[in-house]
């Protein structure tokens, strides 16, 4: 085992929400395919380690890719760096892609290494991918405190680094920076990629150059079609949408849709202790914020949410679907502890998320560690 790395709709709809959610109850049955564990050997085997950070890929309902982290050293062949690394799972194509029934199925690959294949001297996590309703995703961003890598970063620091799915290259974007670097986001179009540094917001081309302070904040996130972003400054969330940035409340996590038709913009959700709150940024400028669940964690955001989307939450150890279009809330797992790491896709049919097993998950014998699941919900 290795070593770890480091709104506005109507009034009703909140209403409809909020009454849902507190409706909500932990049952057996849940919406969509049974929870599979793809952090596994491609025989189907468990991990000697846990995995966690599920990123999913934003290319509509292709939905191609699914990326993570992992202590494991048994996943792929000649893994034999002792630190963590960052996988890439492709997901199978046609039904074998919505089943998701059976151990192994799909590709898993270590992402985390040089163009030349090499394997990483360092720890490397936290991965983001690309994609967008228009853009098939063509690259993954990752941290790394690695020194080989890249030929122009050999200092033992956390930078952030691009690896293009297509040509199998790994290029460092942050070597100018003396700060670590972490926790990056990038556009779906695989353009500019956002992370932070000393305590400040970053962005830097994809091609290359020298990263631009955006100014203070963490936790940077980017809607799917790149246009908008959201960061943490001072404990509250900034949306930020052509160049000008507008304060929404306290909070931290938080996730952003792409704009919406007819004016109805965008929507921000984000964690505020122990609810979850839900922005609603109209194009005149017009701002709601509301308490959209109780008791629980967001997970994810669907690009159409400022008008109909959906959520993705947890509420300890249950990973939940809300449709604010029709106010249907669904049960979609229910863990063996509490789930704080989830992602869905653009489109919301697929989700995934980190938990040591739970109730029907389709899993590798024996398996205790914390894993990477994911599921097809069908629309």
């Amino acid at each position: 085992m290795k070593r770890s790395a480091v709104q506005s709709t109507a009034a009703a709809s909140f209403a409809v929400v909020v009454a849902l959610i507190s409706a909500a109850g932990a049952s057996a049955a849940v919406f969509g395919t049974a929870p599979l564990n793809i952090s596994t050997d491609a025989a189907g085997n468990a991990g000697n380690g846990p995995s966690g950070h599920p990123a999913v890929s934003g290319d509509n309902r292709a939905v191609k890719y699914v990326a993570f982290d992992s202590d494991a050293s048994n996943l792929v062949a000649d893994d034999a760096n002792a630190a963590t690394d960052v996988f890439i799972w492709r997901r199978p194509a046609g039904r074998a892609g919505l089943k998701l029934n059976r151990l192994g199925v799909g590709k898993l690959q270590r992402a985390s290494v040089s163009s030349g294949g090499v394997e990483a001297n360092g720890a490397s996590s936290r991965p983001a991918l690309d994609g967008s309703m228009r853009s098939r995703p063509r690259c993954l961003v990752f941290q790394s405190l690695a020194t080989n890598l890249a030929p122009t970063d050999a200092t033992p620091d956390s930078d952030i680094y691009i690896r293009d799915l297509k040509l199998g290259t790994t290029r460092v974007l942050t070597a100018a920076l003396s700060e670590d670097s972490g926790n990056a986001a990038v556009d779906g179009k695989c353009r500019t990629v956002i992370f932070e540094a000393g305590g400040k917001i970053y962005s830097v081309s994809t091609r290359g150059g020298r990263p631009r302070s955006l100014g203070a904040g963490t936790q940077p996130r980017f809607s799917r079609d790149g246009l908008s972003m959201v960061w943490v400054k001072r404990g509250k969330v900034v949306f930020r949408h052509k160049r000008r940035n507008r304060t929404l409340t306290a909070g931290n996590g938080p996730v952003v849709s792409d704009e919406g038709g007819a004016g109805a913009g965008w929507a921000v959700a984000y964690n505020a202790g122990t609810k979850v709150k839900l922005a609603l940024i109209r194009k005149n400028g017009r701002t709601k914020v509301r308490t959209a669940l109780r008791r629980s964690r967001i997970g994810g955001i669907s690009v159409y949410a400022a008008q109909r989307g959906v959520l993705v939450y947890a509420k300890g150890k249950s990973v939940f679907y809300l449709n604010r279009k029709s106010g249907n809330s669904d049960d979609l797992a229910h863990a063996k502890a509490a789930v704080t790491e989830m992602a869905i896709s653009a489109r919301s049919n697929i989700v995934a998320f980190a938990a040591p097993g739970g109730i029907d998950f389709v899993d590798a014998p024996g398996s205790t560690v914390k894993s990477v699941y994911v599921k097809y919900l069908p629309q």
